[in-house]
């Protein structure tokens, strides 16, 4: 996905991968797991203006305005 975004000019100042194995991807991560690592990712990068979550099966909506 960086690559992806470099391509049509968007810079990644932090990432974070959670390498979970593919048999954990559904169980492993808990409801608050999408909010505490972009809460990591955003401490990384505090002048960033967005932030791409790129996992579709997160419960993300919910924690959008947790802060």
């Amino acid at each position: 996905m960086i690559e992806y975004f470099r391509h049509y000019g968007v810079r990644t100042l932090a990432d974070e991968a959670l390498s979970y194995a593919l048999a954990d991807c559904i169980t492993k991560p808990s409801m608050t797991t999408s909010y505490d690592t972009a809460k990591t990712v955003l401490q990384r990068a505090p002048e960033a203006q967005g932030l791409y979550i790129s996992c579709p099966q997160w419960p993300v909506i919910d924690q959008i305005e947790t802060d």
